[in-house]
């Protein structure tokens, strides 16, 4: 799933951000 979260910074979009970076480092 990559969607431009720059859009809208909310905490919800960050964690989502950063588990979806930390899942496609895996």
């Amino acid at each position: 799933r990559k969607r431009p979260v720059k859009l809208r910074k909310s905490r919800l979009g960050n964690a989502i951000d950063s588990g979806n970076q930390a899942f496609a480092r895996i």
